[in-house]
């Protein structure tokens, strides 16, 4: 080695000042900090977003339910009015659909039948949601 100098490698560029360096050092410290500092603030948006999403699956799962009840009470008001056409008793309908309101009427040869019902499902009671089905039945089949 000739005046001194650091022997270098014949694949090294070129060496790094030392300040350069410290300064990398630094700024990977600075980095390491952030990180620590941060630690934790995972946990804190899970815990605020987890509510958020278990409302918003708590509601699609009650609409499913009030459509479910939907049909239910449609079914029973065609079973109501088929029946009320033959001159049977309509309020069957009710086993089908408990606390169910029956109303009878008829249309020209139409004997038809509406039902209504308060939905019993979280969204339905929230809103205070209040369910109905009509349905006709051709009458004269005594």
């Amino acid at each position: 080695m000739v005046g001194g100098g650091r022997r270098r490698s014949r694949w090294a560029i070129a060496a790094p000042e030392r300040g350069s360096v410290i300064a990398e050092r630094g700024s990977v410290m600075a980095e390491r900090r952030s990180v620590i500092a941060e630690r934790g603030s995972v946990t804190a948006e899970f815990a605020v977003a987890l509510p958020a999403v278990v409302l918003v699956l708590a509601c699609c799962l009650s609409g499913v339910q009030v459509a479910g009840q939907q049909l239910r009470l449609q079914d029973a008001a065609a079973s109501a009015a088929r029946a009320a056409a033959r001159g049977g008793d309509a309020a069957s309908a009710s086993r089908l659909v408990p606390g169910a309101g029956l109303t009878r009427y008829t249309e020209g040869d139409l004997v038809c039948v509406r039902l209504t019902a308060a939905s019993t499902a979280l969204v339905g009671t929230i809103m205070a949601l209040t369910l109905s089905a009509t349905s006709c039945a051709l009458g004269g089949g005594k």
